[in-house]
């Protein structure tokens, strides 16, 4: 959840979307941290600020546009983007073409555009990096036998 949490503060909702999705699996859901208040409520807030929620997108798109008005470096959370409630508006409105809908389509690539042509800050860290390309140092069954066993 740290992770999550640290990927929403450098505005990469797309990576903290998968982590929270990941969350929320049920082999997960069996650790007993996740029925603490304080868990329960982080995963919340980081679900509607990621775009996770699709009941609760306001954050999210509100911080996104914030980001793409200042040049900000942001990674959108794809998902999202994807399922906003521009598709719902009709084509044709008294027999004419919906400008309105079009314009808003039209600005998605944009945004996605100017944030995929912005440079993030990261620096390669060796530490991390051999720990990444030495790959699982479990198996899987492994894994589900220190979940599963008490």
């Amino acid at each position: 959840m740290s992770v999550a949490e640290h990927l929403v503060n450098i505005c990469n909702f797309d990576a903290a979307a998968c982590v929270l999705r990941a969350l929320r699996r049920d082999e997960l859901r069996v650790i007993d941290l996740f029925g603490q208040a304080q868990v329960a409520e982080t995963l919340k807030r980081l679900t509607e600020r990621s775009g996770e929620d699709p009941k609760e997108t306001g954050a999210y798109t509100k911080e996104v546009r914030a980001n793409f008005e200042s040049w900000k470096a942001t990674l959108p959370n794809i998902r999202a983007e994807l399922k906003e409630e521009i598709d719902k508006r009709p084509q044709f409105v008294d027999g004419l073409i919906n400008w309105e809908k079009r314009w808003l389509i039209s600005q998605k690539p944009a945004m996605l555009y100017r944030f995929q042509n912005k440079p993030f800050m990261f620096w390669s860290i060796p530490q991390i990096q051999s720990v990444i390309q030495m790959g699982p140092t479990m198996t899987e069954n492994e894994v589900f036998e220190k979940l599963y066993s008490k």
